[in-house]
C-alpha cells in the first residue's frame, strides 16, 4: 500500500479536470488487485472450518460514478470515472471472496456437507481519488456488504461491514484510468480478505494455523522493514497475542508506512482495549495514520470506537480520513 507521496512528475494535462463526461472503466482483473502486501502464500488459518460461498448479488446504484474525486485544484483533481454497466462488482467480489477463502484456511464442502453458507448483497462500493501535487494518484475504496451467515446448525446471523481500502501509484502522464482499475481490483481483494477474517472473528471463531506464532514472534523493533505481508497475515489471523504484541510495535515504530500496516492490523485482531489507545495517538499522527486509525477502529466496532471516529475524523483538516469518518457516520444512520 502506498503511504507517502512519490515524486514523479505526471502530465499537466491528466492533472486538468475535464469539461466532457467522464470516461468509462470497461474491465476489472482482480489478478491485479495481489500485491507483495496482501497476497497470502500460506493458510492463516488451521482448516477446521467449511465454508460454502454464494454469489454476492448486486444492489448498489449502477448509474452512479463509481471513482468520485475528492475536491481539489487544477494540480490536485484526481480522475473521475463511470463505471460499465457489463461490469459487475458483486460478482468479482464473489470470485474474490471465493478465491481468498482456501488460501486463508477455509475449507470448501461437499455438496451435501454440513458447513457454514455465506451470501450477501452490495450495497454500495466506490472509489475516491485524489492526485498529489507532482506526486501520486490516491484512491480511497469504500464498500457497504450486508451479509447473511449460516451455521452448520442452522443458526442465521446478519453482518453489516463497512470495507475500506486505500492504495496509490502514479505515471509518466499516460492518464490514470489503468490506475483506478488497479484501485478497484485491490479495493476487491483486501475487501474480500478482511470480510473473511471478521465473520471468522466475530461467528466463525476457526483458529489460527499453528504457524502464525512463529509469524508473530517474527515481528520486533526495529525489524518490520519487508515484513509487510507478515503484518497482514498476523492480523488476518487474529492469532494469540496478536493485538498486545502489535500495539506495542506501533508504539515503537518509527515508519509511518509501517505504522499504518501495523494499525490496519489491529483493527482486524479487533481489541476493544485498543480504541482508546488508537484515540490517544490519533492528534499525533500523520495523515495516513490516522486513516488508519478511523479503519481500524470502525471495524473493531463498539461505542466507544463510534465515539471516538466521530469525535476525531469529523474534524480532521485532511479530506481523507474525514471523508471515512462522514462515509462511516452516513451509514449508521
Amino acid at each position: 500500500m502506498l503511504r507517502a507521496a512519490v515524486t514523479s512528475a505526471l502530465c499537466l494535462t491528466a492533472c486538468v479536470a475535464s469539461v466532457q463526461a467522464a470516461p468509462t472503466i470497461r474491465e476489472i482483473r482482480l489478478a491485479d488487485g495481489w500485491n507483495d502486501t496482501n497476497r497470502i502464500t500460506a493458510p492463516v488459518y488451521d482448516g477446521s472450518a467449511l465454508l460454502a460461498i454464494e454469489p454476492i448479488v448486486s444492489k448498489y446504484d449502477k448509474k452512479a460514478r463509481f471513482v468520485r474525486r475528492m475536491g481539489g485544484n487544477m494540480f490536485t483533481k484526481g480522475p473521475e470515472y463511470e463505471l460499465d454497466p457489463g461490469v459487475d462488482l458483486a460478482a468479482l467480489l464473489s470470485e474474490a471472496l471465493r478465491t481468498e477463502a482456501p488460501v486463508m484456511g477455509f475449507r470448501q464442502p461437499a455438496a451435501s456437507a454440513s458447513a457454514w453458507r455465506l451470501s450477501g448483497t452490495l450495497e454500495d462500493v466506490f472509489l475516491e481519488s485524489r492526485q498529489v501535487y507532482m506526486g501520486a494518484t490516491l484512491f480511497y475504496g469504500y464498500m457497504d456488504l450486508d451479509l447473511q451467515l449460516v451455521s452448520p446448525t442452522g443458526e442465521r446471523h446478519s453482518r453489516r461491514l463497512r470495507l475500506h481500502s486505500y492504495s496509490g501509484s502514479y505515471n509518466a502522464g499516460m492518464g490514470r484510468r489503468d490506475e483506478a482499475e488497479e484501485a478497484a481490483a485491490h479495493m476487491l481483494v483486501d475487501g474480500a480478505q478482511e470480510a473473511l477474517a471478521r465473520i471468522n472473528r466475530e461467528l466463525i471463531r476457526m483458529p489460527a494455523h499453528q504457524a502464525m506464532g512463529a509469524r508473530l514472534e517474527q515481528l520486533s523493533p526495529g525489524g518490520l522493514a519487508d515484513r509487510s505481508a507478515t503484518i497482514r497475515a498476523v492480523g488476518l489471523s487474529g492469532v494469540s497475542g496478536a493485538g498486545a504484541k502489535l500495539m506495542a510495535l506501533i508504539a515503537s515504530e518509527p515508519d509511518e508506512n509501517r505504522r499504518s500496516d501495523l494499525i490496519e492490523a489491529v483493527g482486524l485482531v479487533g481489541p476493544p482495549e485498543a480504541v482508546p489507545v488508537l484515540d490517544a495517538r490519533y492528534v499525533t499522527e500523520d495523515e495516513d495514520c490516522r486513516w488508519s486509525i478511523l479503519k481500524a477502529m470502525d471495524y473493531i466496532g463498539g461505542a466507544e470506537a463510534e465515539h471516538a471516529i466521530t469525535a476525531r475524523g469529523s474534524k480532521d483538516q485532511d479530506g481523507g480520513p474525514r471523508r471515512l469518518a462522514e462515509r462511516i457516520a452516513r451509514q449508521r444512520k
